[in-house]
């Protein structure tokens, strides 16, 4: 616990204050000299240790416990090999968003349910295999074609390119046959 609270701390630095790029500094110099140039210190020394934690989190955990449990009820939360810094300073912040009762799957029924309510359809179970986005449609796995006036694709965006017939840069590695303005 000691080791996520040291974290938190790092990351209570990183974002402790606005974004000075998107400040007008020269309009409020009193900020800059008061509350940045302070800051910079602390970051700058916050940076260094925070580049020490590039191990994956589970390693760095098994240096701080042999409890097996543990770890893995703290390293679930993340992707294997996880930077150290990211997975335990999530934990920071995460306080600082706002989660759906329910969880986010809710956001999914919320929008089927709007989609349907406003004389949309949805058709779940169904796998696009193929997308022109010259003559806006989109065709299934069995073979069937669905027009659409703006496209929203909410899955895998290799998967989209991959279904778009005639892109084969992903392949090639070549990003000269990628048409200029897909009207999606």
């Amino acid at each position: 616990m000691l080791e996520i609270r040291k974290i938190m701390d790092y990351m209570d630095v990183l974002y402790g204050i606005d974004n000075p790029l998107f400040l007008d500094l020269k309009k409020d110099k009193k900020y800059l000299l008061k509350v940045i140039l302070p800051w910079m210190f602390k970051f700058m020394n916050t940076v260094r240790k925070i580049n020490r934690l590039k191990e994956p989190v589970d390693d760095h955990l098994r240096k701080l416990t042999e409890n097996r449990q543990l770890i893995d009820a703290i390293a679930q939360h993340f992707f294997q090999k996880t930077p150290t810094s990211f997975a335990l300073g999530y934990f920071s912040l995460y306080l600082d968003y706002y989660y759906p009762k329910g969880g986010t799957a809710v956001l999914i029924d919320k929008m089927v349910e709007f989609i349907r309510r406003n004389g949309g359809e949805i058709k779940t179970s169904t796998a696009i295999v193929t997308v022109n986005p010259e003559e806006k449609y989109v065709t299934d796995d069995k073979g069937n074609k669905a027009g659409y006036d703006k496209l929203v694709w909410a899955a895998d965006m290799k998967q989209l390119f991959r279904s778009i017939p005639g892109i084969s840069f992903l392949t090639s590695g070549s990003f000269e046959q990628f048409p200029k303005n897909l009207p999606c």
